[in-house]
């Protein structure tokens, strides 16, 4: 019950689709399941010198490596955020990190792709528009070529190749890549709704 409470609170937050999973909005939002976290009040309360900083951390610490273990162990939901998020503690310890309603899209794969929407019963194919092959959040952002320029671009911002294995570290490296990946994935995915819009009326 605590845990479908949170998911609302969290899903507001990132401005993500209501279908995100629990684990991957935790996960994406860097918020420790609030069951892990009545765990580190009830270590603290039971804890001398609990207000200092120091003992705080360490309590944090074991939240985060218990999270990690439900994390890698975890099946059936968040396949995308685990290829993206393997190891969330430094994901959870970036200070920088920000979400909108177009880079959640990316992060879970819940959004304007076509994978999703035909799961969804929204679109009767999973084809992108431009090249036939499965929309999903990582083609779409990573690999299609309709964006390859945009792509191009960022990538010589960025000083780097982007690919699902090293996107978040990049992201989480600094606040002006992650400032970077996210206007490009803005751009892409409202520059992709605005031209499946005008397919549709044509």
């Amino acid at each position: 019950m605590l845990e479908s409470t949170q998911r609302k609170a969290l899903l507001r937050i990132a401005s993500g689709y209501r279908t995100i999973s629990t684990a991957a909005i935790q996960v994406t939002t860097g918020i420790p399941p609030i069951s892990l976290l009545v765990e580190e009040r009830y270590r603290l309360y039971h804890t001398e010198d609990a207000q200092q900083q120091t003992v705080k951390n360490r309590e944090r610490e074991i939240t985060l490596n218990q999270w990690q273990e439900r994390w890698e162990e975890h099946t059936g939901t968040a396949a995308w955020t685990k290829v993206l998020i393997q190891d969330i503690r430094p994901w959870v310890r970036c200070n920088h990190r920000t979400l909108d309603f177009y880079i959640t899209q990316f992060l879970t794969g819940h959004g304007s792709f076509k994978y999703y929407t035909k799961r969804m019963g929204i679109t009767q194919d999973d084809a992108c528009s431009y090249c036939g092959l499965i929309d999903t959040a990582e083609h779409t952002v990573l690999n299609c070529g309709r964006w390859s320029d945009w792509r191009e671009e960022l990538e010589e911002e960025l000083g780097s190749v982007i690919n699902k294995e090293n996107i978040s570290d990049i992201m989480i490296a600094n606040g002006r890549n992650w400032a970077k990946v996210s206007r490009f994935v803005k751009k892409v995915l409202q520059k992709k709704k605005e031209e499946e819009r005008q397919n549709v009326h044509n």
